[in-house]
Formats: structure tokens, sequence, C-alpha cells
């Protein structure tokens, strides 16, 4: 089994699966549930259970921020909640409330970001209901927290339980002003989205051929645009996301669902596949189309 790894985002990829103790590529190493970058001075994220993950809202450096998207791009399938602290429930529920009061000052003092604002309060109200729920949290000695503990169950409470009416109706006159502006954005945006589009089907096409470096391409430039790509390199097969099995053992997956065999638990050398419904092969958070798996056993001789 390697403990050493092509790349970032691979060592990522391979830690989200929780198949193996340890591994590292240069400056991001992972040790058990944890992973770090560059030392253990910053752990990056932590499974707290199978299907939850903690994840850092520490910021240190640029080369930590693309270690920190890998990660979170690894573990995207997961309950992953955002927090400062992977040991202390309390400094995380102080954090939640602190994100409500920030988002409400700040919705209250936007004009062209006022709904997203709004938006942010009540996704961060939800986020602190979640995460109380999820590790059964009563929160009563944590200041602010009995202001929210009672509507936390009920989302229609929640501008009421964060917002005066004058300061709601405040919010409501700002987000009238910017309704047109809204609109010819959301126009802009959709013209972007097809250009984006048509430039990440190129994208793939040149990633396919070898021809863009570095890679992986980053999950944020194409990938939101474009089904997850495959491509046959030094004896392997990539995904446009960074990770990479062995040619005997794609032959061996595609064996299983060429006779269509149950792939779940199929191990493909340091991976495990989830599922295969005839469309999607599912392993952990890549989701590979049908379409770039019988491509790439033409391109191997075996379709």
């Amino acid at each position: 089994m390697r403990t050493v790894f092509k790349n970032h985002s691979e060592v990522a990829h391979v830690w989200a699966q929780q198949n193996q103790q340890e591994g590292r590529s240069s400056n991001m190493f992972f040790d058990g549930p944890s992973i770090y970058s560059y030392g253990r001075h910053f752990e990056i994220a932590r499974f707290a259970d199978k299907n939850t993950v903690l994840f850092t809202s520490r910021g240190y450096s640029s080369s930590t921020g693309k270690h920190k998207r890998y990660v979170w791009q690894a573990v995207s399938h997961k309950i992953v909640f955002t927090v400062p602290d992977m040991d202390d429930h309390r400094t995380n529920v102080e954090y939640f409330i602190a994100s409500i009061e920030e988002s409400k000052q700040k919705a209250l003092k936007s004009i062209s970001r006022v709904r997203d604002y709004e938006s942010q309060v009540y996704h961060d109200l939800r986020e602190l209901r979640n995460y109380t729920r999820h590790f059964k949290l009563r929160g009563n000695k944590v200041k602010g927290f009995s202001k929210y503990k009672k509507v936390l169950d009920n989302p229609a409470k929640y501008p009421a339980a964060v917002f005066t009416k004058p300061e709601l109706e405040k919010i409501q006159i700002k987000i009238a002003r910017v309704k047109v502006l809204e609109e010819t954005r959301d126009k802009r945006e959709a013209e972007r989205d097809a250009e984006r589009r048509q430039k990440s089907i190129e994208m793939a096409e040149l990633w396919r051929k070898d021809q863009i470096i570095p890679t992986p391409i980053p999950y944020f430039h194409w990938q939101a645009y474009h089904p997850l790509a495959l491509r046959v390199k030094d004896d392997r097969v990539e995904t446009s996301l960074g990770a990479q099995i062995t040619v005997p053992t794609a032959l061996k997956l595609w064996e299983h669902i060429k006779a269509k065999l149950n792939v779940s638990g199929l191990k493909l050398d340091n991976y495990t596949a989830d599922s295969y419904d005839g469309q999607t092969l599912v392993v952990g958070c890549h989701k590979i189309p049908v379409s770039e798996i019988e491509r790439i056993a033409g391109i191997l001789g075996v379709k």
C-alpha cells in the first residue's frame, strides 16, 4: 500500500477514504482521522466519525489555502462543519453565534450584498442547529445561545429571532432597491456560465490529452461545468480531481462493470468503490459517468 502520493489532491482523496493510517505528498500529510498542512500545528480537517468531518475555519497562507480546497473537495460528499476548534464544542458553538451576529451587522450596513448577508444569517442558524443536534449539545452555558435555542427547529421564526421589526423593514427596502441590479447581474452571469461551459469542454479535452499543466485541474476552474474526466497516463488511470489507480486495477473494475457484478466495497488500490447504477460510478467524492469509463476501456483495448 502506497503512503507517498503524486500530489496534494491525491493525498486528500486517499485520506477521505479512511482506508489507511498514514500518507503524504510534499507539504501535506495525514495521520489517522486528521490531515495537516506543513505540520501538526495546522490541522486542516478531522473525521469526527465515519461520515462527519470537522474542517478548520482558520487561514494561514496561500499554499495552505490550496491544501484546504483539495481537502474540501475530497470530503464534499460527507457532513462537514467549518469550525475553529477540533476538540472544544463550546468554542465552536460560540463561533456559530458570533457568525450570526457578524452577518446580521453586515446585512444592516450593506446595500449591494444585503440579500447575501441576510441569507448568510439563516445559513449560520442552520449550521448552529445541525451542529448542536449532531453532537447532542444543549449549549445552555454558551453566551447568546438561549436567544436562538427555541427557534432552531423552526426556520420560519429565524428572521424575528435575529432582526427587530424595523431592521427587517430596512432590509426589505434595500432588497427592493437592488432588485433591478440583481436582474441585470443574473443576466450577465448566465452569459458567463455559457462561456464557462464551453470553455470547460475545451479544457477537459486538453486535460485528457495531457496538455494542461499543472494537474490536477482544481475543481473550481471547470469541474462544476463538466462531468468528471479520466485519462490514461504513466500506466495509471487518473481522474481530473487528482486520484489515480493502476491499469490492472482499472481492468478489474471494468470486468466487474461489464459482468454487471456488484462493485460496492470493491477495493481500487487506495480507494473503495461505493456504488454503480449503470450510469455513474461513485467512489468517495468522485461521480464518474459511464461514458468516461467506456472511453477508457476503449483506450485500454478491452471495450
